[in-house]
């Protein structure tokens, strides 16, 4: 029968307490406000993100559905002076390999050969669109300003309506800020349309079309996709999470291991940050409870 591990075991070769050290994988908005949470509490965090840049889908988009806040200063609110004032520690282009459960934590293998140690695991690996190009879309209008019209958003039957609202809010400030462009939506005989969508369409000059986009359309062309989890399914299986046909995780089974935002579905912005530091409380409490029953119950209070 295996010992219960020492204390001693609960610090790893570069002197870190595992039991106040937690490793977050994805930076979009739920990986930012749980890495802000638990930094603020005393916690270092390991944060890993696959692109070159903090911030997800709000990099991707410019307003916060549903509540129309602007996305960018959401995003800063977020990371600003995360890795100036707190313990965060910040991998970017690089992503988990690997994921081994040990009686003391969790040894996580990166691309690029590095090797990080954790008392917990988080994911927070959001979504991302299948068949569809809003936010490529969203990504080149951000940077560049300006589009060429018309423009045409095409509904596919899948639509989530994270999409859907966030194409309206795109369409209602593009119209804004060239209102002589002509704005359509295309909506396929199967797929309804909402009346209060109806009205904020009719009221802000924006075309619903019932029918497909016209073959050789001549302006701006955007599908409205599916969107899936983004978590990989071998990793999944090997933390013992749950994955719907979608790629969206359930409730981990495997203690230490948490789901954070849209890695388990899409919701409201305000719902994902909420869970985000609600997930925090959790970890806080996970990390003492398991201090204490390994004699470290001092030294966990001092950082959760």
């Amino acid at each position: 029968m295996d010992k219960e591990p020492s204390k001693m075991q609960f610090m790893n070769e570069r002197g870190f307490d595992l039991l106040k050290r937690v490793l977050i994988i994805g930076a979009g908005p739920a990986g930012l406000a749980c890495t802000r949470s638990l930094a603020e509490s005393g916690i270092d965090v390991v944060l890993v993100e696959k692109s070159d840049r903090l911030g997800g889908i709000l990099r991707r988009t410019r307003t916060v559905w549903p509540a129309g806040e602007d996305s960018e200063e959401l995003l800063h609110r977020l990371y600003d002076e995360l890795q100036d004032k707190l313990e965060v520690t910040v991998y970017l282009k690089t992503e988990p390999e690997d994921i081994e459960n040990f009686p003391y934590g969790y040894v996580v293998r990166l691309s690029g050969g590095t090797k990080e140690e954790a008392g917990a695991v988080v994911i927070a690996t959001g979504m991302r669109e299948l068949r569809g190009n809003l936010f490529e879309f969203e990504y080149r209008w951000r940077d560049r300003g300006d589009f060429r019209g018309p423009l045409a958003f095409e509904v596919k039957e899948e639509v989530h309506p994270f999409l859907l609202e966030t194409a309206l809010w795109d369409a209602i400030m593009l119209h804004q800020q060239k209102p002589e462009e002509k704005i359509f939506f295309f909506f396929p005989e199967g797929v309804s349309v909402e009346p209060e969508f109806r009205t904020r369409a009719e009221k802000n000059g924006i075309e619903l079309v019932r029918g497909r986009v016209p073959f050789g359309w001549l302006g701006a062309y955007v599908k409205l996709g599916k969107l899936v989890g983004n978590f990989p399914a071998d990793l999944a299986a090997r933390l013992g999470i749950p994955r719907d046909d979608d790629g969206y995780l359930g409730r981990p089974s495997t203690p230490g291991v948490f789901v954070v935002g849209a890695a388990g579905g899409p919701g409201p912005m305000e719902e994902t940050i909420n869970q985000a530091f609600a997930t925090a409380d959790q970890i806080r409490t996970y990390l003492l409870s398991k201090s204490k029953s390994k004699g470290g119950e001092t030294d966990a209070q001092d950082g959760c």
